[in-house]
């Protein structure tokens, strides 16, 4: 078969892949490699997967940062940061001040528990970023009143009616995928706070959160049903905790929480670098965004444990690694360098209440000096 033939039958498989909905600034080359590597990880050949995007980066597409994210995904082992490290000591310059790419070479290291090489990279990425958004504002302040536009603080409704609809679409696959299998998805975090308070998603809400008992269905049982039903892809988000994070075709991020019993009774899920425990509890069905599903028997209780007696009043900046009564630390190097990653997020989405609050938490750990150079 030639070259041509090869590509347009290649290029005919991903298109039936929804994962291949990517944005459009991603090159044709970058979104193909991006499809194929997911094609090839859902059939089960991660080395396949992994070589189509490594080649892909090296063919020239260094500057494509979602072929650099993309690799991040496939970390199933802490050699693998071995090989990204390369990746970025091998790519051009202009590769080494891209903070998107910075972020993604850093959680690889972190993930791989490279903590001092993920936060220089983090320092740098947070620089670049200040550099950046300071020059923007000096543009903006020397065009004349008239040409500048402040931004508009409100949530893009239609934003989160897009959401709504992308995310309702996904548990309604979802618990197709799960019908034959014995596991309860239930509502927890964030989704069961907006189920039970706002009666919907909250507005500013981009992904669904899940649990399941793990006595009831393991990883392994919720992976393959997903993949058999085609329109999802499945991969663990950490290699100390066993989430998973379940992508619909859609682009909705579902994240599932197996929960495990401890010796005293109680109920946990992990997360990176953090632990929540709750009482244990039954469950109870309801449906959510009409579809049905499952939750805590007690929803308000259930609440009260995870986000304290003030539960009922929205507070778009709560953090659940730092702001959950009922969580334990279980990696602090982790979420020591969570801290850095969310000062760089706080820096994109120009968030200047969490920018104090990261740069609070960063001079805590020591990084005064360069900190006050970003944030006042």
């Amino acid at each position: 078969m030639s070259t041509t033939e090869d590509t347009l039958e290649l290029a005919a498989n991903v298109r039936t892949l929804a994962a291949l909905e990517l944005p459009e600034r991603i090159t044709p080359d970058a979104a193909l490699a991006i499809g194929w590597s997911r094609h090839a990880r859902a059939q089960g050949h991660h080395d396949e997967a992994v070589d189509v995007l490594v080649r892909s980066l090296r063919s020239g597409q260094w500057e494509r940062p979602r072929l650099w994210s993309e690799l991040v995904t496939l970390i199933t082992d802490v050699s693998d940061h071995d090989r990204i490290r390369t990746l970025f000591l091998d790519s051009p310059t202009p590769c080494h001040t891209h903070e998107s790419i910075l972020r993604s070479v850093a959680r690889s290291a972190c993930i791989c528990g490279a903590h001092d090489e993920g936060r220089a990279l983090l320092r740098k990425a947070i620089i670049e970023r200040h550099k950046r958004s300071t020059a923007t504002r000096s543009r903006v302040r020397e065009l004349p009143a008239r040409l500048r536009r402040e931004p508009d603080p409100a949530p893009s409704s239609g934003k989160a009616d897009r959401f709504a609809k992308d995310a309702t679409r996904a548990l309604e696959d979802l618990a197709d995928a799960l019908a034959g299998t014995d596991a309860r998805l239930f509502l927890i975090g964030g989704t069961l706070l907006g189920h039970v308070r706002d009666g919907g998603f909250i507005s500013w809400d981009k992904d669904i959160d899940l649990g399941v008992f793990a006595w009831e269905a393991e990883g392994p049982t919720l992976e393959q049903a997903c993949a058999r039903h085609g329109a999802f892809s499945v991969r663990r988000l950490d290699l100390n905790s066993d989430r998973l994070r379940v992508n619909h075709a859609n682009g909705t991020m579902i994240d599932v929480f197996p929960h495990h019993r401890r010796e005293d009774g109680r109920v946990y899920h992990d997360g990176a670098a953090t632990r929540w425990v709750n009482d244990p509890f039954e469950l109870t069905e309801t449906t959510f965004a009409g579809v049905p599903v499952w939750q805590p028997a007690d929803a308000e209780a259930y609440l009260a444990e995870s986000y304290g007696p003030r539960w009922r009043e929205p507070d778009p900046e709560f953090d659940a690694r730092f702001d959950k009564p009922n969580v334990e630390v279980i990696d602090q190097p982790y979420l020591d360098s969570l801290k850095y990653f969310g000062l760089l997020d706080a820096l994109i989405k120009d968030n200047g209440a969490k920018q104090q609050r990261f740069a609070r938490m960063l001079r805590e750990l020591g990084e005064g000096r360069w900190v006050a150079r970003v944030i006042a």
